[in-house]
């Protein structure tokens, strides 16, 4: 079984992306900084107060146009404005997203928070968003057995990778 797990960047690099997904072979792709937006695809332009950055309108559904042999899950953990190439505003959830081959056959799936809870954002925060675990249990039939998958998207500390204490509780809960 192959799995794979990747921070999509909100679909920022959506092209290499899209070449490299449906080759690459993954049985469970696990994807966090996933986007979606209500009825629009594309482009959109997410701001917080360090940075601005292009990304998808609806990277799950694009992800999902790219691997149709696999079933889809999204796990939003906050959601604010972006603005799409008109200068008109949206309303963005962002998160986690699983998709399983349907060959697996799903039998749980689990989506908790584990920092803070779910916000609906006037404007973007650069720091301490929510953060929840996504996670899916499936039959690995040629291995007789269950498998049990679980990511998450780790807090974002601006000095860098290094553990901090909330770091630590964000482990802890899981």
């Amino acid at each position: 079984m192959r799995i794979v797990s990747l921070n999509a960047w909100g679909g920022a690099m959506y092209g290499a992306l899209a070449e490299w997904l449906p080759g690459c072979g993954a049985d469970v792709l696990c994807l966090q900084e996933v986007t979606r937006t209500a009825e629009l695809s594309g482009w959109t332009s997410f701001s917080d107060a360090e940075r601005q950055l292009p990304q998808r309108a609806n990277l799950f559904s694009d992800v999902g146009t790219l691997l149709v042999r696999h079933q889809g899950s999204f796990a939003a953990s906050d959601a604010g404005p972006v603005v799409d190439g008109t200068g008109t505003s949206h309303r963005q959830d962002f998160g986690l997203g699983l998709f399983v081959d349907e060959r697996l056959p799903v039998i749980g799936q689990v989506a908790e928070f584990v920092h803070r809870q779910f916000i609906d954002h006037d404007e973007w925060p650069s720091r301490d968003r929510p953060r929840l675990v996504q996670g899916v249990r499936v039959i690995d039939r040629p291995r007789q057995r269950t498998v049990a998958i679980v990511h998450l998207h780790g807090l974002r500390d601006s000095a860098g990778k290094q553990d901090t204490p909330d770091r630590r509780k964000q482990s802890e809960r899981l």
